[in-house]
């Protein structure tokens, strides 16, 4: 992985929080201290590991020069050793979303100006939620880009009216297998996970490292929790800050159909210049796998105009 993306673990309200900084500086000290007049700061899909994020950060900081920051959903990474796995009680979606404001107020603020928020799947769901509930920082969110946005009707998605009587009754199942693979020799799971996940190293070498039955447990937690709190969607949150906001639907996305691209496009006819997006090309929703630098650089493109003002 490339030596100018830097991953620290920082203990927050009690919690083992993984986070990552790429700015092209290789020196971890001036990273921390350095001051930035804007940031872009990924809040990840499900599972929520930020190391899946790795290519897309690394051309969207070459085609941008901003820096781009991220952290990891809280138990979604196998811990460092000095701290302890978070309780699964600890990473359901609500939690998450204060983790996320909690990470914002301590490490980001202090450091950069403004933000540009990159969410992906159920990042965008939390997104909102965040602008939501820190309207004191309003004037320093720049953008908020979201990214195949889940932040309606999950359990009635294709993927969801399959995954959710899973999630409830087969959770074990995940954990159970997470375990099997652990048990796998090493030469076998580098050749296996590859061909499961994708051959993007940034992927396949993070599921390597961190899929284990802690990081299965706490994945398919919120997962659940998703299915069953990501209901209906939040027009208000939208129209307070729908000029700050950038949807990008995907054509085929089984989790948020194309259907919700058009009613969303069709809540806001009335300002048609509104950034509401669908995918024109076979972009799958965890876009990560194959086409990191393709979305990297539609997001150059969309804050563009903010970068240069």
């Amino acid at each position: 992985m490339s030596g100018k993306c830097k991953y620290f673990w920082k203990l927050q309200s009690g919690l083992a929080i993984n986070h990552m900084k790429f700015d092209g500086n290789l020196e971890v000290e001036k990273i921390s201290k350095k001051k930035h007049p804007i940031v872009f700061v990924i809040i990840p899909g499900n599972p929520g590991l930020i190391h899946f994020y790795e290519k897309f950060s690394e051309v969207l900081y070459s085609t941008t020069d901003i820096p781009v920051w991220g952290v990891s959903h809280t138990g979604h990474t196998k811990t460092d050793k000095q701290f302890d796995h978070p309780d699964v009680l600890d990473c359901g979606l609500e939690c998450q979303i204060e983790h996320k404001i909690d990470f914002l107020k301590q490490e980001v603020f202090p450091n950069a100006d403004k933000v540009i928020l990159i969410g992906h799947s159920i990042g965008c769901y939390i997104i909102l939620q965040i602008m939501d509930k820190m309207k004191e920082y309003r004037s320093r969110f720049e953008k908020g880009v979201l990214l195949f946005p889940t932040i309606e009707r999950m359990r009635h998605s294709p993927n969801g009216k399959l995954m959710t009587p899973i999630l409830s009754y087969g959770r074990w199942l995940y954990v159970f297998l997470a375990g099997i693979f652990n048990l796998l020799p090493n030469f076998v799971l580098c050749r296996l996970v590859p061909c499961l996940t994708s051959s993007e190293r940034c992927v396949s070498d993070t599921v390597l490292e961190h899929l284990c039955p802690k990081v299965a447990d706490c994945c398919t937690y919120m997962a659940l929790e998703e299915m069953y709190e990501v209901n209906k969607r939040d027009d208000e949150i939208i129209k307070r800050n729908i000029d700050k906001l950038i949807f990008y639907y995907g054509a085929a996305d089984r989790w948020c159909p194309a259907s919700c691209y058009h009613d969303l496009k069709n809540l806001f006819k009335h300002r048609p210049n509104c950034a509401i997006h669908l995918c024109e090309q076979n972009v799958q929703h965890a876009f990560m796998l194959e086409h990191s630098a393709f979305i990297a650089d539609l997001v150059a493109k969309w804050v563009f105009p903010v970068v240069v003002n």
